[in-house]
């Protein structure tokens, strides 16, 4: 939901400026964007068995998907 409102560039009506304010001045920060690079590397990888290509479904989904294919 941040990531939206992150590339957007414009605050929500539900998020108060002050708020709003704060996120802006980490998402410049020098931390955040490290930590970003790093999690854009990390999700690149299939090294350490964190490649995900199921998408957003549940464990339970998955399951009963590999279930009825069968």
């Amino acid at each position: 939901m941040l990531t939206k409102v992150r590339n957007k560039g414009k605050r929500p009506s539900w998020m108060g400026q002050d708020a709003y304010d704060r996120l802006l001045d980490y998402w410049k920060g020098d931390n955040f964007k490290k930590l970003s690079s790093q999690n854009k590397t990390n999700r690149g990888s299939i090294k350490g068995g964190a490649l995900h290509t199921i998408g957003r479904k549940a464990h339970h989904d998955v399951t009963l998907d590999m279930v009825c294919i069968h």
